[in-house]
């Protein structure tokens, strides 16, 4: 879970005066697929995964497919191997991001987050035994802040976070992208949703198209 309690700052939120760090938070499994926010009624968001990012992973499992059968009639079993080792990774990849989403809810007050956790092909054994599923469900009302800032690992994702009203700074990941307008958009509907304020610590970056 993405919780933080770091208690090294560079912000405050009027008026709870709570420090917040700027420390990124770990990684997600759903960082490999575009999530997209969407208005599922008047009173309540959610982060869903895009319809075009499936549809470009379904093509990706379809190609992988066709080389695995090809590669099997053609007695190329080592390469027909390879193949299946990656759609059995990309069939939990696809599996985790089918099972992972976002809400928050006015009418319950309540913020929910979901994510599937990612498997690798060796561990594909220990996914049936273990459970993945990690859940937080929080009281809406305790958000205090939206949080925007860009990572210093792996490819300078930039991450959008909620600060919770607690002494100790909590915050979430709700999702992260390399699109920093994208990452905007999404932190000011939320931020206008939920009427508390955007902490956009990206200043220094400039939006990419």
């Amino acid at each position: 879970m993405e919780r933080e309690s770091d208690s090294s700052t560079v912000g405050q939120v009027e008026p709870k005066h709570l420090e917040i760090s700027t420390e990124p938070l770990s990684l997600t499994a759903t960082r490999r697929s575009k999530m997209v926010l969407v208005q599922a009624d008047p009173n309540c968001l959610e982060f869903r995964p895009s319809k075009w990012s499936l549809f470009f992973d379904g093509i990706f499992v379809a190609v992988f497919l066709l080389l695995l059968v090809w590669d099997l009639f053609s007695s190329h079993y080592w390469l027909a191997l390879l193949w299946a080792l990656i759609l059995v990774a990309e069939f939990f990849r696809i599996r985790a991001a089918l099972g992972s989403w976002v809400r928050l809810d006015r009418n319950t007050n309540t913020l929910e987050r979901r994510l599937d956790r990612e498997f690798g092909p060796l561990i594909t054994l220990a996914h049936l035994l273990i459970e993945g599923r990690d859940s937080v469900r929080r009281r809406l009302t305790n958000v205090i802040a939206i949080q925007l800032l860009k990572e210093r690992f792996v490819f300078g994702l930039f991450q959008l976070n909620v600060v919770f009203d607690d002494p100790s700074g909590d915050r979430l990941n709700l999702c992260a992208s390399r699109k920093l307008d994208a990452i905007r958009k999404m932190g000011h509907a939320i931020a206008d949703f939920l009427s508390v304020p955007l902490l956009d610590q990206t200043q220094q970056e400039k939006p990419q198209g």
